[in-house]
């Protein structure tokens, strides 16, 4: 996978998850903000994250 696809600290959850999908991919590399490997993003991990997110949100509402 070339680092076009890769995110970085700036990319949100859903910019991901978007990216996931059309790359039809699970997993995305993530770079630092001097262009190094910082580790790798994970498709179910996120959606986890984005639903514990939203149910917090809920929860406040």
């Amino acid at each position: 996978m070339s680092s076009e696809s890769a995110v970085d600290e700036t990319t949100d959850k859903s910019q991901a998850l978007q990216l996931m999908e059309f790359l039809n991919v699970d997993n995305l590399p993530a770079i630092s903000k001097d262009k190094r490997f910082a580790g790798i993003v994970n498709r179910s991990r996120l959606t986890a994250s984005l639903i514990i997110d939203v149910a917090k949100q809920l929860k406040k509402d």
